[in-house]
Formats: structure tokens, sequence, C-alpha cells
């Protein structure tokens, strides 16, 4: 087997290790911008190329999904960050990640 024949057997070690996704609501963030990691449990790398993150959220009253297309891969042990809409300046001092 080579190791993308083999690399479904890997796919349950992919998980979300954290996110941000502030309420539309808020006034102060602590992060720079919205980010979704995406870590790699496994001992092998993972190519994203061909998987996609869903999103499903509501907009006006109606569920909307949304999908991602992502690229790359997430080395061996490794994490993978997809970083999302701005939230603050790297100058502001509510600020404390700066993605």
């Amino acid at each position: 087997m080579t190791e993308k024949s083999d690399i479904k057997l890997y796919s349950d070690r992919v998980k979300i290790g954290a996110f941000y996704a502030p309420a539309a609501t808020n006034k102060t963030f602590g992060c720079s911008h919205c980010y979704i990691e995406l870590e790699n449990t496994s001992n092998k790398n993972f190519p994203l190329d061909g998987c996609y993150l869903h999103l499903a959220r509501n907009e006006g009253g109606t569920p909307v999904v949304h999908h991602l297309a992502l690229k790359g891969a997430i080395p061996a042990g490794g994490t993978f960050l997809i970083r999302g809409a701005k939230k603050a300046e790297f100058n502001d001092p509510n600020t404390f990640i700066k993605v």
C-alpha cells in the first residue's frame, strides 16, 4: 500500500483543535482574526486536497451551508490554520492573539 492509498485509515485522526468565532455583537476581540485550527494526531502527513470544511450558519433566519475547499497538507503530529475574517488590528491593546 502507498501512503496515498491508506490515508483513509488516518482520517479519524484529523480533528478541530481550536477555533475562534466571536459573536457578531462583540465590541472587543482578544484575537485579530477568526480562525479554525485543524490538528493531525496521526504519524502520517494528511493531504487536504479534495477535502472541504463545511460551515452551517443561520443567515436571516435561514440555515445556510458554506463549503471551503482546502489545499495543502497537515504534517504528521502538526496543525493547519485557516484564517477567517479580520476582527481587530494587531496594535489593539485588547488583541492578545495575532493571527
